[in-house]
């Protein structure tokens, strides 16, 4: 398959206000000495705790995200959302994987294989599949428990059409799945990987068949995102008809059409983000790893509607 390599779209946005550092030495001590005389010090926010949501610093596109703890995963790198339930699993690359309520209440959580990535939901069948960077491998999961039913073998130098030359850990990280009756297994998958090359690979295969190795006789697309050298999360948003991909290191959401082309891009806040879903409400929902807890960008989906609108 050809590699396509697109021209980017971004929008621009005005240069902060310049303010003199002494000027901002100034005023922080009065403001210091302000609280010294009534007594009073800065309130330190609490840490988050199970089904506790703390607001933190957002980027001005999508708006200030809450930051919601998940009980018994300690660095989520992986969310997908249950359309018909409005439930979230998340993954915690520890080796973990819980399943949160509608209101985002801790459900059920357990241990799994560590090194756990992603996880995406086969509508058809209703079954999990996580994605095992380390071993390279889609692991198959039964929803009614969290177990392991089976495995496929990612071929990594055949899917990405080249011999990767990252690390181990740099490899496929990113799942989504797409419905599409007409596609044999009941739609296609994207995956992302990570680095050297940083990739997206649209196949597919059916997670409920026999085990067996998946290689380029599945792919049916590969692109590079431009001005990234890394992509981690990626998730299909139906509302769009568009996928959403993470770009940890950009800090970055990127906007793909289903053919790869990239349309928009935003700004993205957290300490290290990876995995990336979206619900039916239109909340953004994004696996902070370092920040050990989900982000939450509410009414997202209108903000990336509108992003899409003003770009050329």
């Amino acid at each position: 398959m050809t590699t396509f390599q697109l021209a980017s779209v971004r929008k621009l946005r005005p240069r902060g206000v310049h303010v003199d550092a002494m000027h901002l030495i100034t005023i922080g001590l009065i403001v210091l000495a302000g609280l010294a005389a009534s007594g009073c010090t800065p309130a330190v926010p609490p840490s988050g705790t199970a089904g506790e949501v703390t607001p933190v610093a957002g980027a001005a596109e999508l708006g200030t995200p809450e930051r919601v703890s998940v009980s018994g995963v300690v660095e989520p790198s992986g969310v997908t959302v249950d359309p018909q339930s409005g439930h979230l699993f998340v993954v915690g690359d520890e080796g973990s994987i819980a399943e949160l309520d509608a209101d985002q209440a801790v459900m059920r959580s357990q241990p799994m294989a560590p090194d756990v990535e992603d996880v995406a939901l086969h509508t058809p069948t209703g079954q999990l599949v996580a994605m095992m960077e380390d071993t390279s491998e889609l692991m198959v999961l039964d929803p009614r428990t969290l177990t392991e039913v089976r495995r496929f073998p990612l071929d990594r130098a055949a899917l990405l059409d080249t011999a990767p030359t990252g690390e181990p850990n740099e490899g496929f990280e990113g799942l989504a799945f797409r419905a599409d009756a007409s596609v044999p297994g009941g739609g296609v998958w994207y995956l992302t990987h990570q680095r050297l090359p940083a990739m997206v690979v649209e196949l597919t295969f059916d997670p409920s068949a026999e085990a067996h190795p998946i290689g380029a006789e599945s792919v049916v697309a590969r692109w590079e995102i431009p001005g990234t050298d890394e992509v981690n999360g990626i998730t299909y948003v139906a509302t769009l008809d568009r996928l959403l991909v993470v770009a940890d290191r950009q800090d970055m959401l990127v906007v793909l059409g289903l053919d790869g082309q990239q349309l928009a891009q935003l700004d993205l806040p957290g300490d290290k983000q990876e995995g990336v879903a979206v619900d039916a409400d239109g909340t953004l929902w994004i696996a902070d790893d370092e920040g050990g807890s989900l982000l939450a960008f509410r009414d997202a989906v209108a903000v990336i509607e509108g992003a899409l609108a003003d770009a050329p």
